[in-house]
C-alpha cells in the first residue's frame, strides 16, 4: 500500500483518530478505496453533521426568543391580573359603601 507524508501538527488525539480511520479503511472497504476517497467520504461526513449542528443551534436560539416572549406575556397577564383584582376589590369597597 502506498503511504502518503502528512504535513503539518497534529494533536495526539487528533492523529489517533486519523490512524484509526485509515485502519478502517483498510479492514472494511471492498476493493482499493484511494485516500482521496476516503477523505472526500469524511467530509462530506463531516459538512452533514456540522450542518445539523447549525440547524440544531438556530432552533436552540428560536426556542430561547419564544421562551423570552412567553414569559413577557405572563408577567404582562400577571399584571393584569393584578390590576383586576385591585378593580373588583375597588367595586366591591365602593358597593359596602352604597349599602350603609
Amino acid at each position: 500500500m502506498k503511504s502518503y507524508h502528512v504535513s503539518g501538527y497534529f494533536q495526539q488525539e487528533i492523529w489517533n483518530k486519523l490512524t484509526e480511520l485509515l485502519e478502517f479503511f483498510r479492514r472494511e472497504s471492498i476493493g482499493k478505496v484511494s485516500i482521496s476517497d476516503a477523505i472526500k467520504i469524511c467530509v462530506d461526513h463531516t459538512y452533514k453533521t456540522l450542518h445539523v449542528y447549525e440547524e440544531m443551534v438556530e432552533e436552540r436560539v428560536l426556542l430561547k426568543s419564544e421562551i423570552s416572549e412567553l414569559k413577557n406575556r405572563v408577567r404582562e397577564l400577571e399584571g393584569k391580573e393584578k390590576d383586576k383584582i385591585k378593580e373588583i376589590k375597588t367595586a366591591i369597597v365602593g358597593l359596602a359603601n352604597c349599602i350603609e
